[in-house]
């Protein structure tokens, strides 16, 4: 691929440069282009709501592979931040909790439902058997639906932080649905990395918005079939077992 600027960092779809005052996030070779589209207009939507997002420019293709190109924000990630300041971890996660609030009380519709892409997911994975399967769709179908504005991977690593203004990034997986299945998410990602991080947030969140914490660990065996689509072995066995909690 020709130069496009800095390379600064990568997720499991793409990988992110920076180019001036831009930042180029190019996507996997063989990306669909509904996805990326997708992930530029949700990004748009959220910044004419005025909530604090890289605004995006345009939609480009770079040597046959999608790309988004939208403002670079200054600063760093609040997992590197919390990673630095661990003394500040449960201030770390009152601002991200704030904030994961605050997204999720917004009325706004978007084209998928979280409901709607859980029943494709488990309808479709390879990992269960057929008799799982028909127990996760019978609890899904007994779970809210939901119309809150799920981002669909809030976690510390998709927010970042320029001086005191905090940014959130990654759009793409953002649907309408289930706030607990979204707070259920973010748990989940926390606590592939840090489970004392992961039962803070948890509670934090709990505190805040006054909900059953049984109502969103409900959503941890429909979340993890999910998560196992996206193939990371290094969190398959902690997976299963969430799963084998039905």
């Amino acid at each position: 691929m020709r130069e496009i600027g800095k390379f600064i960092g990568r997720d499991n779809q793409s990988k992110v440069y920076k180019n001036k005052e831009y930042a180029i996030k190019v996507f996997n070779p063989g990306c669909d282009k509904t996805s990326v589209f997708y992930e530029a207009t949700v990004a748009s939507l959220m910044e004419e709501i005025g909530l604090p997002v890289a605004k995006i420019h345009e939609v480009i293709k770079i040597e046959n592979q999608w790309a988004i190109k939208m403002d670079y924000i200054e600063g760093m990630d609040l997992g590197e931040c919390i990673k630095q300041d661990r003394e500040n971890l449960a201030s770390y996660l009152e601002i991200m909790v704030d904030l994961q609030i605050f997204i999720q009380q917004i009325k706004v519709h978007l084209s998928f439902n979280l409901h709607d892409s859980l029943k494709e997911k488990i309808e479709n994975s390879n990992f269960i058997d057929e008799l799982t399967k028909n127990k996760l769709l019978a609890k899904l179908n007994n779970l809210p639906r939901g119309s809150g504005l799920c981002h669909g991977d809030f976690n510390p690593f998709n927010i970042m932080k320029d001086k005191n203004e905090y940014f959130v990034i990654n759009w793409i997986k953002a649907a309408n649905g289930s706030q607990e299945a979204d707070a259920c998410k973010t748990y989940m990602s926390l606590n592939f990395v840090d489970e004392e991080m992961a039962d803070l947030y948890l509670d934090i969140y709990l505190n805040k918005c006054k909900k059953c914490k049984q109502d969103i660990l409900e959503w941890l065996p429909i979340l993890a079939v999910a998560i196992l689509d996206e193939g990371k072995e290094e969190n398959k066995e902690k997976l299963l077992s969430w799963i084998n909690t039905l």
